[in-house]
């Protein structure tokens, strides 16, 4: 009888292994595309400040380098659009619009920014009057509503190619749906319409709830499942 049992349990301990292998490899790719997708959005949020920055402070001719009275230290052109374009990229942190959810998702993203914006006029106008920078208050609220503006269009310029990656298999999650037939098609809809959530459903595991047990238990109904997801595809086409 031990003889029998050992081969299964090896079976079942080799299963076990290539899954959690198989886990954390997802896992480590899912990480490696959010990283990088991240570090790009930033570079490109803090590409647009700097630009816009550089514009106002151009076509406005202000003094360079700035001049901190308080300290009495000049403070170079380069230094100030570096420090300005990481206050940028840490305000649109800040108000959340590098998270997983928000990616593609045009409405709100610009919501988010002119969230950003504000919070950076407010940190870049605490700065200023701290050191005492010879900025003048007009040429720094053009400089925040450019990047404003600059990031928007961007972020419009980026949308379509995030979409078409999207469809393609990249910048989701792989997504276990488990739930009633109902509610699996009301999820795999939802989940359709709204493709910034940034979900890909791959396996779907039907369950009920036994009134005689009471436990949930998995619904070996199949075909009840496939009528469901059917006629579904078909009322939303």
């Amino acid at each position: 009888m031990l003889s029998s049992v050992e081969p299964v349990r090896e079976v079942v301990s080799s299963t076990a292994e290539r899954l959690g292998l198989m886990s954390r490899q997802r896992m480590a790719n899912t990480l490696h595309w959010r990283s990088v997708v991240n570090a790009v959005l930033m570079a490109s949020d803090a590409l647009m400040f700097v630009i816009a920055e550089a514009l106002v402070l151009g076509l406005r001719r202000e003094p360079a380098p700035a001049h901190a009275t308080r300290f009495d230290l000049p403070v170079d052109i380069a230094v100030c659009l570096l420090v300005s374009a990481v206050i940028w990229v840490v305000c649109l942190q800040v108000v959340g619009i590098y998270h997983r959810h928000v990616m593609g998702d045009g409405y709100r993203v610009n919501l988010l920014v002119i969230q950003a914006g504000l919070t950076c006029w407010l940190v870049l106008c605490a700065l200023c009057f701290l050191m005492e920078m010879d900025v003048s208050l007009t040429g720094l609220n053009l400089t925040v509503a450019c990047g404003v503006l600059f990031t928007m269009i961007e972020r419009m310029a980026l949308r379509p190619v995030v979409r078409s990656r999207r469809r393609n298999g990249s910048f989701a999650y792989n997504t276990a749906v488990v739930g009633s037939p109902e509610g699996i098609l009301e999820t795999l809809r939802i989940l359709g319409q709204r493709q910034q959530l940034n979900y890909n459903p791959t396996v779907v595991c039907p369950v009920r709830w036994n009134a005689t047990t009471c436990r949930v238990e998995s619904d070996p109904d199949v075909a009840a499942l496939r009528d469901n997801l059917t006629g579904g595809v078909r009322g939303a086409s």
